[in-house]
């Protein structure tokens, strides 16, 4: 639904999630948070391949 009303009416869209499943299909861009501070920005396959430990967790 999401998806659709973003496509029809041409909008932006803030989700929030921890399923990291439904970001990838329903976003062009992701943003990390912790400790309420955004630490890495990219998009799915950016974030999945980094090498950081802790960022590559979310994505086991």
């Amino acid at each position: 639904m999401i998806l659709k009303v973003r496509e029809e009416y041409n909008t932006a869209s803030i989700i929030i999630t921890h399923d990291m499943k439904c970001a990838k299909i329903s976003t062009d861009s992701i943003k990390i948070m912790k400790e309420g501070v955004f630490v890495v920005e990219g998009t799915y396959d950016e974030l999945k391949n980094c090498k950081d430990k802790e960022i590559q967790n979310y994505f086991i």
